[in-house]
């Protein structure tokens, strides 16, 4: 039986994926070539254009392709327990790999984001994600106090240990790196949020919500441009209780940066899934596409974007857009529901 149109299209990108994470690794990023990995696909170079737009967007979803890949890391039972078991799981999995291509393919990935400016102010608002899905977590498990802080100091351990993996084999030892990780949980630093200093207006609603696949059509829905993620904890601290929270992610260069924000949420996840039993967590959508953007009726895909909107019975009720919109959507006595709207915050 011939190929669908779609099917032939997904089987000619994961060739193109294949062929770029083998000459990325075996050359690296700056001496690659698009031609060569056309031929590793046995593919025209027109081929490698019609899919991705660069060769900086080939790269990050080749990267992002190697790290979804199975049997990367090991998958681990969830551990639970206090903070310092919560931390000692999650850079556990973290770290739990055999040197592999993925992290020979990895090695260019900070030169890169280096290179590019407006990216590197992206990628720092990816780490911030990841540091408030991380604190959440410690705070479940008994931490006292707001733990962002000290979830970017993990964070920039495991990153740091990432790097002389590559580097320098062999130069520290995963198990200590763990432990380091470990003590940290007992570290006390000055931590709380702060809500937005202003808010935008919000606008009453009274309009039909046709959700995406796989998305509820009742809660706090909040589409965000990889500029404003730390909007994030705006809407998991101050979202009514029993309130569905759904995040969409979107980007000016989706095509760029959208599988750089999977290779980076997705980690995150995944490690916290592996050291968390039920970790608390927002429903995040990797939106490249704009789905729930188009559902919503949001004209503009900017990187500032932020945009908030609540939908009881599957109506929109009430409307914001621009800095502190969701903080405004999550205080507005519109936004509360009569009646419990489902599970809180369940990924």
């Amino acid at each position: 039986m011939p190929l669908t149109r779609a099917e032939a299209q997904a089987l000619t990108r994961a060739r193109l994926l294949s062929a770029a994470q083998a000459e990325f690794t075996e050359h690296g990023y700056d001496t690659a070539k698009i031609d060569r990995i056309a031929a590793r696909a046995d593919l025209t170079r027109g081929a490698v254009y019609s899919n991705f737009p660069s060769k900086r967007a080939l790269y990050y979803a080749a990267l992002a392709e190697a790290a979804d890949s199975p049997g990367r890391a090991r998958r681990a039972s969830p551990v639970g327990g206090g903070p310092a078991e919560v931390v000692r799981g999650f850079a556990t999995a973290w770290l739990d790999r055999p040197i592999s291509r993925w992290d020979r393919l990895s090695a260019d990935l900070v030169p890169q984001l280096v290179g590019d400016g407006d990216t590197r102010t992206q990628y720092a608002q990816l780490l911030e994600l990841s540091a408030i899905l991380l604190a959440l977590a410690l705070e479940d498990a008994g931490a006292s106090g707001r733990r962002v802080r000290l979830a970017k100091l993990v964070l920039a351990t495991l990153h740091g240990a990432d790097q002389l993996v590559t580097a320098a084999p062999g130069f520290v030892q995963p198990l200590d790196v763990i432990r380091s990780c470990e003590e940290l949980a007992d570290l006390d630093l000055p931590d709380q949020w702060q809500p937005p200093p202003a808010t935008p207006p919000v606008r009453p609603a009274n309009e039909v919500f046709v959700p995406p696949p796989g998305v509820m059509p009742d809660g706090l829905f909040v589409v965000l441009g990889l500029n404003r993620l730390t909007a994030v904890e705006d809407a998991v601290r101050s979202a009514p209780p029993g309130t569905p929270v759904t995040i969409a992610l979107v980007s000016e260069r989706p095509a760029e940066l959208g599988p750089l924000t999977r290779l980076v949420v997705q980690r995150t996840a995944s490690c916290l899934q592996q050291a968390v039993c039920g970790p608390r967590l927002p429903h995040l959508i990797h939106d490249g596409g704009g789905v729930l953007a188009d559902a919503l009726s949001i004209e503009v895909i900017a990187n500032n974007l932020e945009y908030a909107a609540h939908a009881v019975d599957g109506r929109i009720v009430i409307r914001a857009e621009g800095f502190g919109a969701t903080y405004a959507i999550t205080r507005s006595a519109d936004a509360v529901p009569e009646r419990p709207l489902g599970p809180t915050l369940r990924r």
